[in-house]
């Protein structure tokens, strides 16, 4: 393993979900579970202990999202799931992780809404490019140590489904995850010169300040805990 790391060191990128919240303490402070019974005992009228098994996030968060339309924003489901998670915390794994990436200048793909691993390397959000900027989707910004143009090249920690400091950007249900494919699709294929499979310029493609740059450039080592 540390020889594969090695040897792909320079063209690297880690991807992080939640399995690292769910590793020794951090489940006592870090909890989908615990968050997904919250909401549920706000708006469904059955007092939920647990999230029924075989229950995907995205079905739950439908539920609720249907539940509470006529009585709530469209934003304000977004909303409670980063306050509820703003009070989440880092404990040393979470800083050993982020500190070798910054010392290796690796960047992290992270699936993850909340801001720990921001905040267990102590970083400040960039934006890779001015203007353009929707809290939609904020996918030229990444939180990091200094500046950088190539966001496949340098450390830097890049929200693939939002950023708790957005709540706007998160995605949670069907139709959230379905604006982000077309929105991924635009990217992908605006204009042939521009297109990532032109076979052209490939550094100049529109999406290249973007974390989808990370994905289709980096050699992608995934971080997984399994109990």
């Amino acid at each position: 393993m540390k020889t594969l790391i090695k040897k792909c060191r320079s063209n690297i990128a880690l991807v992080i979900g939640n399995g690292i919240n769910r590793y020794v303490d951090s489940t006592k402070t870090n909890s989908w579970h615990d968050l997904l019974v919250k909401l549920a005992a706000r708006h469904l009228p059955s007092k939920l202990k647990s999230v029924p098994s075989g229950i995907a996030l995205t079905e739950f968060y439908d539920v609720l999202a249907l539940k509470s339309a006529k009585t709530v924003s469209s934003n304000y489901l977004q909303q409670e799931f980063c306050d509820l998670m703003s009070t989440w915390r880092y404990y040393e794994h979470h800083k050993y992780i982020v500190k070798w990436a910054q010392k290796t200048d690796v960047p992290i793909l992270t699936t993850n809404f909340d801001q720990i691993l921001s905040n267990a390397g102590s970083c400040k959000l960039y934006r890779t490019r001015k203007g353009g900027f929707t809290d939609y989707y904020p996918w030229e910004n990444y939180y990091g140590n200094k500046e950088i143009t190539d966001p496949s090249h340098g450390f830097g920690i890049w929200h693939v489904n939002g950023m708790l400091r957005y709540s706007r950007s998160i995605r949670l249900g069907l139709t959230h995850y379905m604006g982000a494919v077309e929105r991924a699709r635009g990217l992908l294929h605006k204009g042939n010169e521009r297109s990532l499979f032109s076979g052209k310029h490939m550094r100049d493609w529109t999406g290249s300040t973007s974390w989808l740059h990370i994905l289709f450039n980096s050699s992608l080592l995934i971080l997984s805990y399994c109990q």
